[in-house]
């Protein structure tokens, strides 16, 4: 009788089955971590703003209202003004737009050969156009913006590249339209 008690009470010797590692080849976890890294990486690239470079430059010649040629760390360049566009004056395949040659003069008297500026590239957009001209935002030696100053005046209309956003989109947004309210420049001029 105490043989069948330890039986009702002591269960069998439980076996167990063996088992498969429950580890997990590393292969797959680390192909994991790079396809990771990769998305941050790419991320930052695309969407994380570059901290806008300012250099020093200065005019050789002035082009038209918001394009001329200076010299920046030893080397010539075409730069064109950021968030910015004056009346043509220049394009062989095209007339002298209304009110080009007073903004292309209006940017000869502020930006002389020999002048001194700072160039500022935009931390949002591309830093030369599809003519590889530097895009820059210019700030002449008293610190004013020569694209503040070309749109109060009514010399320029505010050009935005494809949609995209830029540093001072807003500001420059605002300047057009005070001067087009008030019809100075162009908006007096061109606009009737």
């Amino acid at each position: 009788m105490l043989k069948n008690l330890q039986r009702i009470v002591r269960p069998p010797a439980y076996q167990a089955k063996p088992r498969r590692s429950s580890r997990l080849s590393p292969l797959p976890s680390l192909i994991l971590c790079i396809l990771l890294g990769w998305v941050l990486v790419t991320y930052e690239q695309k969407f994380a703003p570059v901290t806008p470079t300012a250099e020093k430059a200065t005019v050789i010649s002035v082009v038209d209202g918001d394009t001329f040629l200076a010299e920046v760390g030893g080397k010539q360049y075409k730069v064109r003004l950021q968030g910015v566009d004056t009346p043509e004056t220049v394009d062989p395949d095209r007339p002298v737009g209304c009110f080009g040659n007073e903004a292309s003069d209006f940017t000869k008297g502020l930006i002389q050969p020999g002048t001194q500026l700072t160039l500022t590239s935009d931390p949002y957009t591309a830093t030369t156009d599809t003519y590889g001209r530097l895009l820059r935002y210019v700030n002449l030696s008293g610190g004013e913006d020569l694209g503040s100053l070309l749109l109060e005046g009514g010399y320029a209309r505010e050009y935005t590249f494809k949609g995209e956003s830029y540093l001072y989109q807003e500001q420059y947004q605002e300047l057009e339209e005070q001067a087009r309210i008030q019809e100075r420049g162009l908006w007096g001029m061109c606009s009737k």
